[in-house]
């Protein structure tokens, strides 16, 4: 390369060239900095002979060139657009008020609700056995025949000699360190290794969390409480958002910041721990988006000083490198996703503050459930926008039907040419009636010219005749569709077989029910634990129907009858207590087995230890087959590992 060519002449004419060759890439490597990008490149373009900016490592593939294929954002038009924004959003408080003064959307709300939560929240363990090195799971099943019965656990089979978290020492059965010794051949230890053990879940994870299943947030509301609210604005407007608001700490101050920025070094992270959660009204909640609707790319703050708030310039590719440092500490700043805005709340919604919340993406779980986007939900509520605003007319109808009397069941219109002496003859026979009720009034008509009529016009129509009770049934069957909500729960299981039957509706409510409750592990609870750093527990909403025992025992039985007719054609059977369940041979025994195979099953020894079916002292006949040895006790995971 010419280039090359001309530095390395310019380098031997230089003074310290007379100590011998000196070498370009030493030279402008130590100029760049040791470690550098830029030496790096240099380092390539020498020894490879190629343009530096032409070659890209990745993962420890050269690679020629690189590009990225763009981004794209939320589009203004639709539902997702402009509507969002936060000055039209604040008009969502309006489908609160439909939905929560209409008794059959109210309905449809609070019994989905209280489904939902009716069992309650709790814990289960994400694994029964996992490896304390390799990070593999086991089952129950797995760890017993893992097991050595001269062995206090179930070790590993998988990973190799089990080592300590350093990496740098081999460990013995009881995870003590192995003294070793350094030979040509690598390091010689003075006995054999032990595989790793296999750990049960840690209770201790536990801990820091059980006080917000009772008291979540300085209000006293538990986590199903606030649970509870986002139930509601599911429903409403499809968007829930839970704020967790985190304290966050340092080990060094903001000197020490400054003066490790100066030098180019590393800024260690700061730490933070969950406080409090609250639920974030979702009227209020807006995505913090740019010019091109891609969330975090708009604002930047510290988190040790929101109020400073930093634009992020456009077209600058932040997404790829980070250049925002807090003007206060030097800190890195990091990118704004959501905004708590009340600002535009004042002056027509009650008092509010100016000013805004400006939150980071791991502050806030927010999720969607019946129509999820990248944003925002579309609220369920405006899909029966029109009928539930039809149920409160007819409801306003009814109350000034029979109640405010507003309505007149009608006129009486007679065609005379004598008003008054009609006037008179009203008045007349109206204090008639006063001073008698029983008085019966005679009135004369006048047949000579026929001109004369009185008809009675009616204003009022009785609910049969409009058609009252089928139309709301109707509307109230598209509310319940929407919800998923049986007409179980507005008492309106007429009719039998079908749909209408009581059993299936409960049936298709459970799977509503626990398809909603899938929502909150996948999208709630697995986020939220993430933040506790809590990984060896699940939080899991009880499935509203409880196991029917009757079922269970039934199907007990019939694979208990289904291997006793294989038993009687002679095939091998064994029931495995553990699993619950039969195995077959598929060979079939002989006369001497099956005979031996009858005299169990006639002692009750086929079925085991399956619930103690048998009454009788024989029952238990068949522990040898269904038994097993307890499941290993839980490793011991601290000490010199």
């Amino acid at each position: 390369m010419p280039l090359l060519d001309s530095l390395r002449s310019a380098l031997n004419r230089t003074p310290a060239a007379s100590k011998g060759p000196m070498d370009v890439a030493s030279v402008l490597a130590k100029q760049a900095g040791e470690g550098s990008m830029m030496a790096t490149l240099v380092q390539r373009a020498i020894s490879q002979d190629v343009s530096y900016d032409s070659q890209i490592d990745k993962g420890g593939v050269k690679l020629k060139s690189s590009a990225t294929s763009g981004t794209v954002g939320i589009n203004d038009f639709g539902f997702k657009g402009k509507r969002q924004y936060i000055a039209d959003r604040r008009y969502l408080v309006d489908l609160f008020v439909i939905a929560y003064n209409n008794a059959d959307v109210r309905t449809a709300i609070t019994h989905l609700r209280n489904e939902i939560f009716r069992r309650g929240i709790e814990w289960k363990p994400a694994f029964d056995y996992k490896c304390v090195q390799c990070e593999r799971e086991y089952t129950v099943r797995e760890a017993k025949q893992l097991k050595d019965p001269k062995d206090l656990y179930a070790r590993c089979r998988r990973c190799g000699p089990w080592k300590s978290k350093d990496k740098e020492h081999f460990l013995d059965a009881r995870g003590n360190v192995i003294p070793h010794r350094d030979s040509e051949e690598g390091p010689v230890v003075s006995e054999e290794p032990a595989r790793p053990p296999l750990r049960e879940p840690d209770d201790s994870q536990k801990e820091g969390f059980e006080r917000f299943l009772k008291e979540a947030n300085y209000f006293g509301q538990s986590l199903e409480n606030i649970l509870r609210e986002c139930e509601d604005d599911i429903n409403v407007v499809d968007d829930a958002a839970i704020f967790l608001s985190k304290e966050y700490y340092s080990d060094i101050d903001d000197e020490e910041v400054k003066s490790l920025r100066e030098r180019e070094e590393d800024i260690p992270e700061p730490e933070s721990d969950v406080q409090y959660l609250f639920r974030l009204d979702p009227v209020l909640v807006e995505f913090d988006l740019d010019y091109r609707g891609v969330p975090g790319m708009r604002h930047h703050v510290c988190v040790f000083h929101r109020e400073q708030l930093l634009d992020v310039p456009p077209d600058d590719d932040w997404e790829k490198e980070w250049h925002g440092v807090c003007e206060t500490c030097s800190r890195r700043t990091y990118p704004v996703w959501y905004k708590y805005n009340e600002q535009y709340l004042a002056g027509g919604y009650g008092s509010a503050q100016t000013k805004v919340l400006y939150l980071l993406k791991d502050e806030v779980i927010h999720w969607s459930r019946y129509t999820p986007t990248e944003t925002y939900g579309y609220p369920p509520v405006l899909s029966i926008y029109e009928k539930a605003l039809t149920l409160i007319g007819m409801d306003r109808y009814l109350y000034d039907y029979f109640y405010e009397r507003k309505v007149p069941q009608g006129v009486v219109a007679t065609t005379t040419d004598d008003v008054e002496g009609l006037e008179l003859r009203k008045a007349d026979v109206q204090l008639k009636m006063q001073n008698d009720p029983h008085y019966i009034p005679w009135i004369a008509v006048n047949s000579r010219t026929g001109a004369g009529k009185t008809e009675f016009v009616r204003f009022a129509y009785s609910l049969d005749e409009l058609n009252y009770l089928p139309v709301r049934d109707e509307i109230r069957e598209r509310i319940a569709g929407i919800y998923g909500v049986s007409n179980l729960w507005y008492s309106a299981s007429e009719g039998s077989g079908g749909l209408n039957n009581e059993s299936q509706q409960l049936v298709v409510m459970s799977r509503v029910v626990e398809g909603a409750q899938r929502s909150y592990h996948t999208d709630v609870f697995e986020k939220m634990l993430d933040a506790f750093d809590i990984t060896d527990w699940r939080l899991e909403i009880n499935t509203p129907e409880e196991i029917n025992e009757e079922k269970e025992l039934n199907l007990k039985l019939m694979r208990a009858q289904w291997a006793q007719t294989l038993a009687a054609m002679g095939f091998g059977v064994k029931y495995k207590q553990d699993e619950d369940e039969y195995e077959i041979t598929g060979e079939v025994l002989s006369m001497e087995d099956q005979q031996k195979q009858q005299a169990q099953m006639g002692m009750g020894g086929l079925m085991g230890g399956a619930g103690g079916s048998g009454g009788d002292d024989g029952g238990g006949g068949g522990g040898d087959q269904g038994g097993g040895a307890a499941p290993p006790p839980p490793p011991q995971t601290g000490g010199s590992q």
